[in-house]
């Protein structure tokens, strides 16, 4: 009698939030949302692997702006240039962070860092980490040198791999391009560059190349929390905890190493972002608002790594791909290049950035490999009154770039690689169009990555000094796909070799 009495009562129950959830008339349109299980079924027969693909499919069906179940909780996705910018220029969009469960894991249950942090402690962290970045050297002029070196060292190692190989090709990953990136940036924040031969290092991009697949649609977790406590084997949480714990292992020893060096020099002065932020948090030892924390060092040092390696990196790995589908875009790039160098010998990314084709070529890399259709979604910090809709507080609120970068009535020919499209009829770049890419690649209003000029520097560089040195093509029977990406936080190519040619 008892147990029936339950199995009402839980009936009931679910079907008043059945109810509650889905008679909400103020919350834009979207599918059917089942207790627990949200929309999470609708999106899987939609497009089981790549979600900004089902969502696309719901804004085809509900408009541009949709409501649906993520798991048990509300969320609203746009999927158009207008309504992404009208809605994520509110401030009441960028206080608030998305808390997944995996950041909790990985972030030591606190609100800690740059990429997952909210609130206030986000406004400061991020305010104190740009500042302190500049003064010792993030984006100054003196980085372009940084940059060629870096970009150098890259193409030592393609050649290195290359003779290594017996048919003279070269395998393209991210982490092969994030360890050169992620030493230009080492130099501002640790005072030291890496030695790329290290297998602790190497090691450790592999960790957050993994953390990049436990942050995606492969963690069920993700989307059922509850996952991890009920069947924490069968979702693989114990070694996910693991690769947390390696990669915080390997940032502690680069802090403790930066504290050693320091003890070594007459001069104590901080002379790196850890520096400073050591001296921080013996400033404000006791305080306990304070944001300076040896665990908010490592999780800052760590979200540094993960934007290392999700942009710039798998923005290198889609241009080798377009390049080796294109070899007519590659030789013109090429011959660009080459005719300005003639005159001005080695380019900075400045005057890269200013050759008209080379630049509509990765701003159309940027549309057709869009490394990040859904960034991390932020949370509705109050009440939203948007266009005719209402908004609750705390409903994940998020924006698709997929229907962005390929609507056809915009575009006229989205499936199509055509660097043209960012040219007008003077050769020169449609700022229009490019603003619709650049402004947004990197992220919307307040919480747009401040590392965002250093990227594209970085990513020019790089790009250029490969296609000068080399040149790419298919190997046979291996032609690499563009339709079946990695999914993860960042969307990039799998793994695929190229054929090399020096130049």
């Amino acid at each position: 009698m008892i147990l029936q009495f339950l199995l009402i009562l839980t009936i009931c129950a679910l079907v008043v939030n059945f109810l509650k959830v889905n008679g909400n008339r103020r919350l834009p349109p979207g599918p059917i949302r089942i207790p627990v299980l949200g929309s999470v079924l609708t999106l899987y027969r939609l497009n089981p692997t790549y979600p900004h693909l089902a969502l696309a499919k719901l804004a085809q069906a509900y408009g541009d702006i949709v409501t649906f179940g993520f798991g048990m909780q509300t969320a609203v996705a746009v999927s158009s240039y207008e309504a992404m910018k009208d809605l994520f220029k509110l401030q009441d969009t960028n206080l608030s962070r998305h808390q997944f469960s995996f950041v909790s894991d990985r972030n030591y249950g606190q609100n800690l860092g740059i990429i997952f942090s909210h609130g206030q402690k986000w406004v400061e962290v991020r305010a104190f980490t740009k500042k302190t970045l500049k003064q010792f050297g993030f984006g100054k002029f003196k980085m372009d040198q940084s940059f060629t070196n870096a970009a150098n060292q890259l193409v030592d190692a393609i050649k290195s791999e290359m003779l290594d190989s017996h048919d003279r090709t070269f395998a393209v990953k991210n982490s092969k391009f994030a360890i050169h990136v992620l030493n230009v940036l080492w130099g501002i924040v640790g005072g030291y560059k890496f030695d790329l031969n290290d297998e602790n290092l190497r090691r450790n991009m592999e960790c957050v190349d993994e953390i990049l697949k436990i942050i995606g649609n492969e963690n069920p977790y993700t989307v059922f929390p509850f996952l991890k406590t009920w069947f924490p084997n069968q979702v693989n949480y114990p070694e996910h905890l693991k690769i947390h714990d390696e990669v915080h292992g390997f940032t502690e020893f680069l802090i403790n190493d930066a504290i050693e060096k320091r003890g070594e020099r007459l001069d104590t002065e901080p002379t790196s972002f850890i520096e400073l932020f050591l001296d921080k948090i013996d400033e404000c030892h006791g305080d306990p608002g304070t944001i300076f924390t040896h665990q908010q060092l490592v999780i800052i040092l760590e979200d540094l790594m993960l934007g290392s390696l999700e942009t710039t990196a798998a923005l290198l790995s889609w241009s080798i791909l377009f390049m080796v589908l294109h070899t007519d875009k590659q030789n013109k790039i090429r011959q660009e290049i080459l005719k300005k160098m003639e005159s001005r010998g080695e380019l900075t990314a400045t005057e890269l950035k200013g050759l008209p084709y080379l630049k509509a070529t990765i701003l159309e890399v940027m549309r057709m490999g869009n490394i990040a259709p859904l960034p991390s979604p932020r949370s509705a910090s109050k009440d939203l009154k948007f266009r005719d809709y209402v908004i609750p507080k705390n409903t994940i609120l998020l924006y698709n770039l997929y229907p962005i970068y390929n609507e056809k009535s915009y575009w006229i020919d989205p499936e199509v690689f055509r660097p043209e499209r960012f040219l007008n009829e003077n050769g020169e770049i449609d700022q229009s169009r490019s603003e619709r890419i650049l402004g947004t690649v990197f992220g919307v209003g307040p919480r747009i990555c401040f590392g965002e000029n250093i990227g594209l520097d970085a990513f020019f560089t790089f790009f250029a000094a490969m296609i000068t040195n080399f040149k790419f093509d298919v190997v046979p029977g291996k032609e690499p796909r563009v339709d079946n990406p990695r999914a993860g936080m960042s969307i990039a190519p799998q793994e695929f070799p190229v054929k090399i040619r020096s130049r």
